[in-house]
């Protein structure tokens, strides 16, 4: 799985093992904010992903992909937003009304 050269474009930056694109890191990141309920985090990794994915010129397909890859995440995190605003809302309307 790993290369075994170092600085050879085998798949190793300085003695440490590239394992994955910087894009899937990111999107890994963006993933686990979103399970944790941290829409900021999410937020912040979602511009992340987007500077990494389209800061750079590409194919027409690798394009696509990315695309593709932020619109799912865009949607990922308006759901989560929208589910956590609902649930704020019923636990507003759940709580007693004080006196004036």
């Amino acid at each position: 799985m790993y290369a075994s050269a170092v600085g050879t474009g085998s798949g190793e930056t300085a003695g440490k093992p590239f394992r994955r694109r910087l894009s899937d890191r990111i999107e890994e990141a963006f993933d686990q904010a979103c399970d944790q309920g941290q829409i900021e985090v999410a937020a912040c990794m979602l511009k992340g992903l987007d500077l990494v994915l389209l800061g750079q010129p590409q194919s027409w397909n690798r394009r696509q992909a990315a695309l593709g890859t932020l619109r799912a995440c865009l949607i990922r995190l308006e759901q989560l937003r929208l589910a956590q605003t609902e649930a704020s809302a019923v636990t507003s309307a759940a709580l007693p009304q004080q006196a004036a």
